[in-house]
């Protein structure tokens, strides 16, 4: 139902509502429009700069209309940019908790997508532009790291942390927190 409440808000970056179930004897299910467009591309900074740009919207969009969800999945599978606007799907696990762990996530994300210094200039931008809405702490980051590494492990997908790839981890730590 969660998800559902997010397509009846007819969000700019989400998929329109075509139908949904009614009745609870037929099952839950939602029919929305094909979004025809591509996932971010590895290296790209413009296309993480977008997706970034769509998660603070959507989160001060759920704000005004005083729902305290997150998204709780911000992973690049989650975004289809197209040549107008980036769009965020698959509200699936959408849940009652801090924004902060969404801003976390989509930058351990990044980690596997950009060079260290495009990530330095990501972290710039939500910096200067995102930061003063969100409360990021050491216990976030640290809860944000573990739920990550806990949830690849889950769904069975690789997560082999290299000197690099701990050496960005340090980087999103340092750069959300100070």
């Amino acid at each position: 139902m969660r998800e559902l409440l997010i397509y009846q808000l007819e969000l700019a970056y989400t998929p329109k509502l075509l139908d949904y179930s009614q009745q609870r004897d037929e099952g839950w299910w939602i029919s929305i429009e094909r979004i025809i467009g591509h996932h971010p591309q590895i290296e790209s900074l413009f296309d993480f700069t977008k997706m970034l740009d769509t998660l603070a919207y959507f989160h001060r969009d759920l704000k005004h209309f005083r729902i305290h969800f997150s998204h709780h999945d911000t992973s690049p599978k989650n975004f289809i940019l197209t040549s107008e606007l980036c769009y965020l799907i698959d509200f699936s696990e959408i849940n009652v908790r801090k924004t902060e762990y969404d801003i976390v996530s989509f930058f351990l994300f990044a980690v596997d997508f950009l060079p260290h210094e495009q990530l330095a200039s990501l972290l710039d931008y939500f910096i200067k532009h995102f930061a003063p809405f969100y409360r990021i702490n050491d216990q976030i980051i640290f809860n944000s790291v573990v739920e990550f590494d806990y949830r690849r492990a889950l769904y069975n997908k690789p997560n082999i942390i290299s000197e690099e790839k701990q050496a960005k981890r340090v980087l999103i730590g340092d750069r959300l927190i100070s």
